[in-house]
């Protein structure tokens, strides 16, 4: 089964126990014998570019060499960020809110589930502060930013 991210996926986790990919939907789950990057250059090239065009303009726009946030898609803007080695990426169009939680985050999505990611607060944070700044310089270049 090919997949292709969508408005309704919020995160890709890869599963080491089963080797497969998990996906979270804003209503389903699902699991698949592929890899993460595998769906996301797919999706990317669903929506007119490759994940190496995607990651390139990123590192462009916002000068940045590691973990890096990519738009899979531009209308409407898709942005997802990568946690961790890339064993799962977030989408952060739908990330509520987040919060500390122990040593890990608990991240909120906007339709009610939450999840507890092994990673630290400053570091999601850094991640989360990275896809604003993709996504502001993205809009004002295409004339579609506002403050309403």
């Amino acid at each position: 089964m090919e997949y292709i991210i969508n408005e309704n996926t919020l995160f890709i986790e890869k599963n080491s126990i089963l080797e497969q990919i998990f996906i979270c939907e804003e209503d389903s789950k699902l699991y698949l014998d592929t890899s993460i990057l595998y769906i996301i250059d797919s999706s990317c090239l669903a929506y007119g570019s490759s994940y190496k065009g995607r990651k390139e303009y990123s590192k462009k726009c916002i000068r940045i060499t590691s973990k890096i946030p990519i738009i899979i898609k531009e209308k409407p803007l898709l942005i997802f960020m990568p946690i961790g080695k890339l064993n799962i990426w977030i989408n952060f169009n739908k990330i509520a809110s987040f919060d500390k939680c122990g040593k890990d985050v608990e991240i909120s999505f906007i339709n009610g589930i939450t999840k507890i990611m092994n990673t630290s607060y400053f570091s999601f944070n850094n991640q989360y502060l990275k896809c604003c700044y993709l996504y502001t310089i993205f809009s004002l270049k295409n004339n579609k930013f506002s403050f309403k």
